[in-house]
């Protein structure tokens, strides 16, 4: 990405999300004047170069500082949690995640869905305020449809996402796995 281009991702904004951004050695985050990185990175590079692979990092205004605080990494690179506090509010909870695809070496130890890693903090962060899950996800349902719930409430709700008019058309080339599967 050339620096122009990466300049138009954060200008004028106060906080942003990466993904898959390939830190490793000597290929760190560019200096940005005015705001401060957060990230995970993975341990080694991918195949033979010095170009990471994977990772995820915030990046805000540094006069955010006393609001925006790292809860967890994690080991594998493949999320990072931050808590935003803002005075008489209640805590936004963000899971910024970058899951490799299915057929990557890095998709996950054993077999194990890389959703699955995120269960019991996404259970223990949604008890303390909100949460927000963004990032690269490489789906791996091929054409099965999504749901969306509305927490907010004492009993969570479930929207068919054909109800609210979004219908998936997934590049999955890989095996569906069955929802209860995902989480």
């Amino acid at each position: 990405m050339d620096i122009g281009t990466f300049e138009e991702t954060y200008k004028g904004r106060d906080i942003i999300l990466y993904t898959e951004t390939h830190q490793y050695g000597k290929n760190t985050l560019p200096a940005v004047p005015g705001y401060k990185w957060e990230s995970v990175a993975r341990k080694k590079p991918r195949g033979n170069t010095s170009r990471g692979s994977g990772g995820v990092a915030v990046l805000y205004r540094e006069e955010l500082y006393h609001i925006i605080q790292v809860m967890g990494k994690d080991e594998h690179a493949r999320y990072m949690w931050i808590r935003i506090q803002v005075e008489d509010h209640c805590p936004l909870y963000i899971a910024v995640c970058y899951f490799a695809p299915s057929n990557s070496d890095y998709a996950g130890p054993n077999g194990q869905s890389p959703y699955a890693i995120l269960d019991e903090d996404i259970m223990h962060y949604s008890q303390l305020g909100d949460i927000l899950l963004a990032g690269d996800f490489n789906a791996r349902t091929e054409s099965l449809q999504a749901s969306f719930f509305e927490t907010s409430e004492a009993e969570m709700r479930e929207y068919d996402n054909l109800d609210l008019g979004i219908e998936r058309i997934s590049q999955d080339k890989g095996k569906s796995q069955p929802m209860e599967n995902i989480f």
